[in-house]
């Protein structure tokens, strides 16, 4: 099976170079292929003015630094678009594509969401839109690829997830490898979080979906809108997911900034847990992002260390249940500081199923770091675990809320 590539679109200000963040640069060609400043659908013009002005002009500067990854993006001839003609479609995306294998024989190229035809609704009028997807399939004829558009236009988790797959199950049809593109931002249409990145929890959910049911995936980002700029920063929580999900040289983006909180305050708790039948240790657990080992609250940290997120946004720690299998009340515990510095939580999942979110909002005390008047231990439920089963933590930091875990317990539940 051939390596799953995660290609870089990203057109943020300040986005260090792709092989920096262990991705595949993929060049975009797009505009600049009409020569007279305006996309046509005409047939003849194509063929006559814009196939020779790519050889001649657009393949020649690519060449200064060919690129081995690209794809088109031409969308104003969209095969069911008002006006267009689907034969029409076929044969000016045909000739185009055909110019840029020609022109770049080590090149592989792609076309960006014109087969299948985008659906984020795939399950209503499905038969029409399958026949669609039938109809549009000689414009792949020059495509190394078929690069469906997964954009997000929904916040419903399930519904973006069915329309995902589909759209990549409709793509494998031609006979290519599937690259999908995902935005980590809303996409238009969505109110007032059009262009909001999206939850950390449902891109790595998008993440996921690709890895596994497509052959890599494009993460496009655009520079702006308006007036208003995007800029690349490694503390956001979008690219934690996606620098865990990459791993190797993407995790070194990310920098820790000095320890934030002064020496502990003394009054130390010997023992702030209760008796619990499983314990495990937040310091045990495999970390991510901006989470931490801390050991200078030792003093009344079960184990003796606990975990923390400073700069960074979002924090993972990952742990597998070794009990026996069966019912257990399960419990996270750690330190709920002064609220006034911001609001944290903490999402607690079992085999990537949400169970409990605790949200780090208590002002009942002044203290700013771990101290046993602010120690908790949040009762999460009841629930069917078996030997093996992952228990994961992912948490979004905020302000000098530090998101401090000591640990999860489990107790036989009867």
């Amino acid at each position: 099976m051939a390596k799953f590539r995660v290609y870089d679109s990203l057109f943020y200000a300040n986005k260090p170079a792709s092989s920096t963040l262990g991705m595949k640069e993929i060049k975009a060609v797009g505009k600049a292929i009409w020569k007279d400043g305006y996309e046509s659908t005409d047939p003849t013009y194509i063929k006559n003015v814009i196939v020779p002005y790519i050889k001649d002009t657009i393949i020649p500067s690519l060449k200064t630094n060919t690129p081995k990854f690209m794809y088109v993006d031409v969308e104003g001839n969209r095969p069911f678009a008002p006006g267009n003609n689907v034969d029409d479609a076929i044969t000016n995306y045909q000739a185009i594509l055909k110019a840029f294998q020609d022109g770049l024989p080590k090149t592989k190229i792609g076309l960006y969401s014109i087969a299948p035809v985008r659906n984020p609704t795939p399950w209503i009028d499905t038969d029409k839109w399958e026949a669609k997807n039938d109809a549009v399939a000689p414009i792949l004829k020059y495509s190394d690829y078929s690069m469906p558009s997964l954009y997000t236009f929904t916040d419903n988790q399930q519904d973006w997830v069915k329309y995902a797959v589909a759209n990549i199950q409709e793509a494998k049809q031609y006979g290519k490898p599937v690259i999908p593109f995902l935005w980590p931002q809303y996409a238009e249409g969505m109110g007032s979080k059009t262009y909001d990145f999206i939850e950390p929890d449902f891109w790595e959910t998008q993440l996921k979906t690709v890895q596994k049911y497509a052959d890599g995936v494009v993460l496009y980002g655009r520079s702006g809108t308006g007036s208003t700029k995007f800029t690349f920063d490694t503390s956001d929580p979008w690219w934690h997911v996606t620098a865990k999900f990459i791993g190797g040289k993407a995790l070194k983006t990310i920098t820790d900034p000095p320890d934030p909180d002064p020496v502990p305050d003394p009054d130390p708790d010997p023992d702030p847990t209760n008796a619990h039948d499983i314990v495990m240790e937040a310091e045990d657990m495999k970390l991510g992002g901006g989470y931490r080992v801390e050991t200078k609250f030792s003093a009344f940290a079960s184990g003796g260390a606990n975990i923390a997120i400073y700069k960074a946004k979002l924090g993972t720690a990952e742990g597998t249940f070794t009990g026996d299998s069966g019912k257990y009340t399960i419990t996270l515990a750690g330190w709920d500081q002064n609220a006034k510095k911001g609001v944290s939580s903490v999402d607690v999942f079992i085999n990537n199923k949400l169970i409990k979110t605790v949200v780090y909002d208590n002002n009942n005390n002044g203290k700013a770091q771990p101290h046993p008047s602010n120690f908790f231990e949040k009762d999460l439920g009841h629930y069917d675990l078996q030997t093996g089963d992952e228990i994961e933590l992912q948490s979004v930091r905020s302000g000098q809320e530090w998101s401090r875990v000591d640990y999860v317990a489990f107790d036989v539940w009867s």
